[in-house]
């Protein structure tokens, strides 16, 4: 688009010196901009040139301020040597002559809590020793290095956001809440907790407490945008701007920066001086999907500056280049003294010196073998030049070590490829490579097996120690994060039955998988256990089987569960399942480590990080495994061990694998050196606490560029001529291809000072290489596709005709009819919340907005929808069950004529009639049933093979359909009614139905809120299915338990009778008041007046009677007006159009009569439990 059309402003440019600007100074004059109604723009341009990219920096302001008046503030936030010139009838994009803008990129505020954006970000104040450069220099070195055409905005507008918000804000976070505590919100989920001192809050709470007393009132609020040029470089430079933006953030209050190829709106907002609003202050009843993030940043007087303040001295010198700025001194460039380098001539090429003229030396330094098994990290962000580099580290050591070279390579870009094409370059063959591409090909490694390390004299329990170990380590990885360990005793079966596999006189040297899970099938279906020879595990066994029917089925569900996320990936299940018969079907690491070898295994078409955590995970052990046996077999014959390298791409997405952690503690001794290769080191340190320091312990040689604001890397590296503040700025600070290096003294020799390097020319098969166009693909093609073939036919397991699955196909192991092993609605239902989706491939919950993974829980569920939503948001009919706890057995399931839904459907009713489930999933007292249909994908047809078995009962359509499950479909669900448990005193009546259930509970909760929450009335506890006198068991008369006439069924329903269904009581555990729910049944009459004989004998203050409907109510008082027996119970009788509310009976047995939809009417609004149990 041409510039022609673009809206003309005054602006003043604004020519950086190599001075510092006054923090203290620049933030005064931002306090004053503040206070004016204005809005203002900083802009810069880059445009690239033969010399490099130029820069300028412009500033302009609409509204109250025009140009000139800002100029003598604007002269305030900078020194005297910046040189400022008004520029009139200008717009900085009509600079670029008709640019094809391609990328647009956007900073988002993205606060993970409703009070993060209240938070402080980067401060423009003197540093400290945490918070490194400006965002705005780093910024502007993304800009300086780009190749295309670019422009930064940023406008900003005072706001009163902060104003109007502190005060809700600081209400919620004194009281530990997790939402605001407006009073919209309060009606919504009733009263708040109670303040807290700040001393009593959760930590999180008083930082952020913290945050509020020190965040500024007067603030703007501001948007910061870039568009981007067209070229071969434009996307990698959208991708870096977008990365830099997250400087931007603070503790809580997060900022990212978002690319897209919307540019038409951006050059809109570009040229109106659009500021978004910063709607982060959401109120309950605005309900937005998507209220987490926001274009609109708020920044206070002390912190816009570090967005939108070119500082002179803190650019780069090549940033100053393009300021058209000149530096004496060039940072850390200056190397080591000469001689000082002198042994590192031999390995892996690290790159070129560069001196401290800026000129690159021939002297070219490598990293000795010697020294490589003190380890390496490799780190840069995108477009650093990392991969490259990595490329031609694995090479030069490949061509230069003895041993083998193991890359393990997860990310889906062109590496592995690119580092064959280069081998084969260099050596015109293939023949010593072994590439594993993981999505057609896996090694063909044995998982349960220790037969190699009996070979190599491993004690046996060392060995059964070791590889029991690993095999649940991998099970741990398969599953949501600590998922694994939830169940108490579900680890400890697989344990147990791993043991009993391997057991020295019954078991064996190796199984499968599927043996493993024969073997619990075994013991779940037939009570069948393990034979061992070891007593120990056999009463531990022993004590598993001898649990409860029930509990015993729910620990070999989880331990089921468990095993299942091996044999819901075919691809895993068909690894796990790999037991050769001889070393020809085996891949084996031991056998090529001391051999010259190049071994790669290419995870890049995996989507599943899991799936790629596990297989390295299985590599990984291999490899541990055959070092140790390695080291045994040169002791016996006296052999030195070549060194074998490995390589981790993305090395801190595997951080949660504890065999890095050996591997960086120990394999110095084995003769390995290991190459950690990542993006942002410092993701190591969000996981396990600790886990970053422990690898910068351990990294002997460090070579980094592009690595912004990363502290303790930059203390690590910090020497007595370097300080930590000089490395930090330096590590952010180098363009593409330069690297900051770090080596370790050999031995004797003392330590170098960091340096700077040039990186080597890109290996022949990158394709930016200068020597890319020679290589001969056709023969690498060739070449390729025929040892691809070698490999995979003698050393890999063939999975191209091998799909996902999420049955267990690899054993006869079914959970009915439907081979679905998940006893869950989750895979059948399509209501979820709008922020929620169900992985069928893990079982698991995720985030739509972040990702983030879940357990297929009720606490899961609740934390995936609190991720970015929240429950007052969200509709409950929305929000499946998802907790079953089905306790029939595969062999009885297969045995009935029903399917698995309808086996499951069945076992939530009686769940909901149970009251196991919470709002917002299921309240009996509001939901229809038909929800738990929907839920299960169950229609009419399959609902009324139910019917017609005799399993289940219809109760009724109003207010909402109820069913209930009879004593058949109970006894088919192994649900035996218990008293004490599942009816008797404080529990239930026996053969209750759902409706009547319904109606006690709105009762009891009826007279929680009317009088036990009410100061003034004596009640002080509500007690349901309450029997005077009574414990929790049924009161069952001796002759009874002794044999006698009645049945100990006839005695309880006996009991039932003289049990309340509701009662308050006082503080001395006296009856108050008296709640009837009546069932109207063919013995109405007899019925009724029973139960109000009951209620009146205990003459209550009130006797409260719900009712289904109005001609209920009539016939309740039509029944006592005229008894079958004895006198008149009340006196007058009302037509059935009389709302009962309106009646007037004051009577011991009978004060109030309501139809339930009136009683229900009276609770409090409906509210969702945030408790995370069952």
């Amino acid at each position: 688009m041409s510039g022609t059309d673009d809206i003309a402003h005054s602006y003043l440019l604004v020519e950086p010196s190599d001075s510092t600007i006054d923090p203290q100074g620049g933030i005064e004059t931002y306090r004053t901009l503040s206070q004016l109604e204005s809005t203002y723009e900083w802009t810069v341009t880059a445009h690239p040139r033969e010399t490099g990219t130029a820069l300028q920096y412009y500033l302009g302001a609409d509204g109250r301020l025009d140009v000139e008046s800002l100029k003598p503030h604007v002269r305030t936030l900078f020194p005297n040597s910046y040189r400022i010139t008004r520029q009139d009838n200008c717009s900085p994009l009509s600079q670029f002559q008709s640019p094809d803008w391609t990328y647009a990129v956007e900073a988002v505020g993205t606060p993970d809590c409703y009070s993060d954006w209240f938070t402080n970000l980067r401060s423009f104040g003197p540093h400290d020793d945490a918070s490194g450069r400006h965002p705005m220099t780093a910024l502007l070195e993304a800009l300086q290095e780009s190749d295309t055409l670019c422009l930064l905005q940023i406008c900003a507008q005072p706001t009163d956001k902060l104003v109007e918000a502190k005060n809700d804000i600081e209400r919620y976070l004194s009281r530990d809440c997790k939402r605001p505590a407006n009073e919209t919100f309060e009606t919504i989920i009733g009263s708040l907790p109670e303040r807290k001192p700040k001393d009593e809050l959760h930590y999180s709470q008083r930082n952020r407490l913290s945050h509020l007393e020190a965040k500024e009132q007067d603030a703007f609020a501001a948007s910061v945008r870039v568009l981007v040029g067209s070229g071969p470089g434009a996307e990698s430079t959208a991708k870096r701007l977008a990365s830099v933006m997250g400087t931007f953030s603070g503790e809580y209050y997060k900022i990212e920066g978002k690319y897209h190829t919307e540019t038409d709106r951006v050059r809109t907002d570009i040229q109106e001086r659009t500021v978004a609003d910063p709607a982060y202050n959401y109120f309950p009843l605005q309900f937005p999907i998507d209220r987490s993030t926001a274009k609109g940043i708020v920044a206070d007087y002390t912190e816009i500056g570090s967005i939108t303040l070119v500082d002179g001295a803190d650019l780069t010198e090549p940033t100053r280049r393009a300021f058209d700025l000149q530096s004496d001194t060039t940072g850390l460039a200056t190397p080591p003294a000469p001689g000082v380098l002198d042994n590192y001539d031999h390995g892996p090429s690290l790159g070129r010196v560069r001196n401290s003229e800026g000129v690159v030396e021939d002297t070219t330094v490598r990293l000795p073998p010697g020294l490589q098994p003190q380890h390496t990290l490799l780190a840069g962000s995108t477009g650093s030049g990392k991969t490259g580099l990595a490329e031609n580290i694995i090479l030069d050591n490949s061509a230069s070590t003895g041993g083998a070279d193991i890359a393990l390579i997860p990310k889906g870009d062109e590496m592995a490829t690119e580092v064959l094409r280069s081998h084969y370059a260099r050596h015109g063959s293939l023949d010593d490579v072994y590439y594993f591409e993981c999505s057609e090909t896996l090694p063909a490694i044995s998982v349960l097996d220790i037969r190699p390390e009996l070979e190599a004299g491993i004690p046996r329990p060392s060995a059964v120690a070791n590889t029991i170990d690993q095999y649940i380590s991998l099970l741990r990885a398969l599953m949501p994060e600590d998922s694994y360990d939830a169940a108490v005793r579900s680890p400890d079966v697989i344990r147990f039955l791993l043991q009993a596999q391997f057991d020295t006189r019954h078991g064996g040297d190796a199984f499968t998988h599927a043996d493993l899970k024969a073997a619990a099938m075994r013991l779940q279906d037939d009570q069948t256990m393990p034979t061992v020879d070891d007593e120990t595990l056999e009463r531990n066994l022993t004590t598993i089987l001898n649990t409860g029917d029930r509990t015993f089925q729910k620990v070999m569900g989880g331990v089921m569960t468990r095993l299942d996320t091996v044999s819901q990936d075919a691809r895993l299940r068909a690894l796990f399942n790999h037991l050769p018969e001889d070393d020809a079907e085996r891949f084996d690491l031991v056998d090529l480590l001391d051999e010259d070898a190049l071994i790669i295994l290419d995870m890049g078409e995996f989507d599943s990080q899991e799936t790629k955590q596990a297989i390295t995970q299985v590599v990984l052990s291999n490899l541990w495994s055959a070092l140790k046996r390695r080291v045994r077999y040169a002791d016996d014959v006296g052999t030195d061990l070549p060194l074998v390298n490995l390589y981790l791409e993305e090395a801190a997405t595997f951080e949660e694998l504890d065999l890095i952690g050996e591997l960086l503690d120990q394999s110095r001794s084995f003769g390995i050196g290991l190459t950690l290769i990542s993006q942002f080191p410092a993701q190591f340190k969000h996981t396990t606490p600790g886990t970053y320091e422990r690898l910068l312990n351990n990294v002997g040689t460090v070579v980094a560029s592009q690595v912004e604001y990363d502290r303790p890397l930059a203390e690590a590296l910090a020497t007595d001529r370097y300080t930590a503040d000089e490395i930090e700025n330096k590590l952010g600070s180098f363009p593409r291809g330069e690297w900051l290096v770090s080596l370790p003294g050999g031995y004797g020799a003392t330590k170098p000072d960091p340096f700077q390097v040039t990186a080597p020319s890109l290996p022949a098969g990158h394709p930016e290489s200068e020597s890319f166009e020679d290589l001969p693909q056709e023969e690498f093609r060739a070449a390729m596709a025929d040892r691809t073939d070698t490999v995979r036919s003698r050393y890999g397991l063939d999975i191209t005709e091998t799909e996902p699955s999420t049955t267990t196909s690899e054993s006869t192991h079914s959970t009915g009819p439907t081979d679905v092993t998940v006893d869950s609605p989750l895979p059948y239902t399509e209501r979820l919340p709008p922020t929620v989706a169900y992985d069928d491939s893990r079982h698991a919950l995720t985030c739509t907005v972040c990702d983030a993974l879940y357990g297929s829980t009720r606490a899961g569920m609740l934390d995936a929808i609190t991720c970015h939503d929240t429950l007052a948001a969200i509709d409950p009919a929305n929000v499946p069950v998802c907790d079953i706890d089905i306790s029939l057995s595969t062999a009885e399931r297969e045995q009935t004529e029903y399917s698995h839904q309808q086996l499951l459907f069945l076992q939530a009713v009686y769940n909901a009639w149970s009251m196991k489930y919470e709002s917002p999933m299921y309240d009996i007292v509001y939901d229809s049933m038909l929800r738990l249909r929907e839920y299960f994908g169950i229609d009419d047809t399959a609902v009324n093979e139910l019917l017609d078995g005799g399993l289940l009962k219809r109760d009724g359509q109003k207010p909402h359909l109820l069913y209930t499950v009879t004593s058949a479909g109970r006894s088919l669900l192994n649900e035996s009614h218990r008293a004490g448990v599942d009816y008797g005193h404080g529990v239930g009546d026996l053969e209750e139905t759902s409706e009547h259930r319904m109606q006690v509970e709105a009762l009891a909760r009826y007279l929680e809120h009317a009088y036990a929450d009410d100061a003034e009335s004596p009640v002080v506890e509500v007690s349901r299915y309450h029997e005077p006198g009574q414990s929790k068991l049924p009161h069952i008369p001796a002759e009874t338990a002794m044999g006698g006439a009645d049945t100990p069924d006839t005695a309880a329903d006996r009991t039932d009778q003289r049990r309340f269904d509701v009662v308050g009581l006082d503080a001395d555990g006296e009856i108050v008041i008296v709640a009837e729910a009546e069932r109207l049944n063919n013995d109405v009459a007899e019925a009724v007046v029973a139960d109000f004989d009951k209620m009146a004998a205990r003459d209550p203050a009130e006797a409260i009677w719900v009712v289904p409907s109005r001609s209920a109510a009539t016939r309740v008082v039509e029944a006592l007006n005229d008894p079958p027996e004895g006198p008149p119970r009340v006196e007058k009788t009302y037509s059935s159009g009389t709302p009962p509310k309106q009646y007037r009976i004051d009577e011991p047995g009978l004060s109030q009569i309501l139809t339930f939809s009136t009683l229900r009417d009276r609770l409090p609004e409906r509210s969702h439990s945030e408790s995370r149990s069952s």
